[in-house]
């Protein structure tokens, strides 16, 4: 985690990138280290977008987490990262307070999960990580 947020510092000082308005997402491994990635580092992101990724539901991740506005995606036919970690971490999130919500894809396996989320103008991810913060 520490040579990601390296590589994120150097990054948004050598083109001006507004600190307060960085985005975070990632899919299968990329999903569990974009859950972990916020978790290590809070205050850096504005929102989160973790895409068939496992992550614990833990209080103290809970309370972590609940001030970042995330959006999960997983397939409910996914068998190499069972979405069941991510549906109940999002639901506590939600009971906490947090702007956290969840689409499963019905009858969607691994692999298929990027191309539903990323591509359907109808989700608009892409727009929603690039908003301005707010």
């Amino acid at each position: 985690a520490a040579a990601v947020y390296s590589l994120i510092q150097v990054t948004v000082s050598r083109f001006g990138i507004d600190r307060g308005n960085i985005s975070l997402t990632g899919h299968s491994m990329g999903g569990t280290g974009a859950w972990n990635l916020a978790l290590a580092y809070p205050t850096l992101f504005a929102r989160v977008a973790p895409l068939s990724g496992s992550i614990r539901n833990l209080p103290e991740y809970v309370e972590k987490l609940k001030n970042i506005p995330v959006r999960a995606f997983v397939g409910s036919a996914d068998t190499i990262v069972p979405p069941d970690t991510s549906i109940a971490f999002v639901a506590a999130l939600k009971s906490a307070g947090g702007d956290a919500d969840i689409t499963v894809f019905d009858g969607a396996d691994h692999f298929t999960v990027p191309s539903l989320t990323y591509l359907d103008r109808n989700i608009g991810l892409i727009d929603w990580l690039i908003q301005e913060a707010g």
